[in-house]
């Protein structure tokens, strides 16, 4: 009787032991989630509030699964009305066709690339140019799982640039038509 007495002590002390390593177990885990959830917050609102589109594609069938505020912005569309679909949903199959011919090749060739200018037609903005970054994200086997993109409206800028150039060549001219001027009047 001692003898199962001091086995069923055991028994309790090695259950009472192993709930308090359970619950040792569950806290640290309810700790770790907790910062996962503070880390994806911190995530979501910082691609939220980037000003450039941010958009991430699935790389089999190039369909949206992520998409930021600039983007909806830029394009004219919300979100939800993005999310799961592809470029012709939304592009004339000519821009559709250059954006997925794009979008392969970087998934082919796994690295970065940078599309320097790209004209898009938005619902609400008419055509605007984008700077574009192109960014394959692989998975653990090196195989690429989704494909990034990261676009800046460049539109305001080379609209600034091509007044600057018709203003240098206008005043070129001038300058041309005054040395012209001057010129045949030393000759007089």
């Amino acid at each position: 009787l001692v003898s199962q007495v001091k086995v069923a002590l055991r028994i309790k002390e090695a259950e009472d032991a192993l709930r308090e390593e359970r619950n040792s177990l569950e806290r640290v885990v309810e700790k770790r989630t907790a910062a996962l959830h503070r880390m994806n917050r911190l995530l979501d609102s910082i691609v939220e509030n980037i000003p450039n589109m941010i958009f991430l594609k699935d790389a089999r069938e190039l369909r949206f699964v992520r998409f930021n505020r600039a983007g909806e912005d830029l394009l004219g569309y919300f979100r939800d009305d993005l999310l799961g679909k592809d470029d012709y949903d939304f592009f004339p199959k000519e821009q559709a066709d250059f954006f997925t011919e794009r979008d392969r090749k970087v998934l082919h060739g796994k690295e970065v690339v940078d599309i320097p200018e790209e004209p898009i037609q938005t619902r609400n903005k008419g055509e605007r140019i984008l700077h574009t970054k192109k960014v394959p994200i692989l998975d653990a086997s090196g195989e690429p799982e989704y494909l990034l993109g990261i676009s800046e409206d460049i539109t305001e800028r080379k609209q600034a640039e091509e007044k600057i150039k018709a203003s240098l060549l206008e005043k070129e001219t001038m300058l041309k038509e005054i040395h012209h001027r001057v010129k045949n009047n030393l000759q007089v």
